[in-house]
């Protein structure tokens, strides 16, 4: 019988340790899920109080405060669009080296007629300049690309908050437009 009962002990204690380390992995678990969520929150939290202090700057501000945020999102963009050119250029180039390849693959054929024979021979000579005057071009821009004024988080969020109000006051112009359209089209048809 004791050893009925030593067994029944032993496996209640081993139960017990079992669950013992369940609940354990389960308050680490838990532990690490609340610190995540006030790490979110906190994060959060940050987040709310920068576009806070973005709409405060808008709201003090007044009009000078726009038109220097205006301004930086005009250069940031200036900027970005410049990025893009010179981008581009090197594409152009490299479609013009294209297509001089084809037109004096062109040339060794025997499909051309005269006067086609001589355009492409006139083409691969424009396009070949063509061609290096915008990889001197890319190669000038690309060389000293201008930079953009600092833009701080708060910024940011007013330059977005601008962006929304410049949106809505051409929506409420558009609106205003359209009603008066109607109105004056409703006149016209009464008359």
């Amino acid at each position: 019988m004791t050893s009925l009962v030593d067994s029944a002990a032993r496996d209640a204690a081993a139960a017990a340790r079992v669950a013992t380390k369940r609940l354990t992995l389960r308050l680490k678990k838990n532990a690490q899920v609340q610190d995540a969520m006030g790490e979110a929150a906190r994060v959060a939290n940050e987040r709310i109080d920068t576009a806070n202090r973005g709409k405060k700057m808008l709201d003090e501000g007044g009009p000078d405060v726009e038109l220097k945020l205006r301004c930086k999102r005009q250069c940031r963009k200036t900027v970005e669009d410049d990025g893009k050119q010179v981008r581009a250029l090197d594409q152009l180039a490299r479609d013009y080296d294209d297509a001089i390849s084809k037109l004096k693959a062109s040339l060794t054929t025997e499909a051309l007629q005269p006067e086609e024979k001589y355009d492409f021979e006139q083409l691969v000579g424009l396009y070949e300049e063509r061609k290096a005057a915008c990889e001197r071009a890319s190669a000038a821009l690309a060389n000293l690309p201008p930079p953009s004024p600092f833009i701080s988080q708060e910024e940011e969020d007013a330059i977005r908050m601008l962006a929304v109000k410049d949106k809505y006051q051409v929506a409420q112009r558009e609106a205003s437009n359209l009603a008066a359209d109607a109105s004056a089209a409703a006149r016209a048809a009464t008359s």
